[in-house]
């Protein structure tokens, strides 16, 4: 079943509070792209109804760095 109108509600105001807090116009505009895709999400999941199934995981995103080691 799709998840209830407080789940979607909770998703939405996660990302408006995130990009509250940024002053970056990119990270600005990717929250913005993301916020619209969620939009469609939720729309889809309404429409699938009792047969809508969200598998629920974390995704991890990294940036690893590695400082270059001085010649010898």
């Amino acid at each position: 079943m799709a998840p209830s109108r407080s789940v979607w509600t909770a998703r939405r105001d996660a990302v408006n509070r995130e990009l509250a807090s940024t002053s970056d116009a990119t990270v600005a505009a990717l929250g913005a792209r993301y916020l619209g895709t969620l939009a469609r999400y939720e729309q889809e999941a309404a429409r699938e109804g009792a047969t809508f199934v969200e598998i629920q995981n974390t995704m991890l995103f990294a940036t690893v760095g590695q400082k270059p080691s001085a010649r010898r």
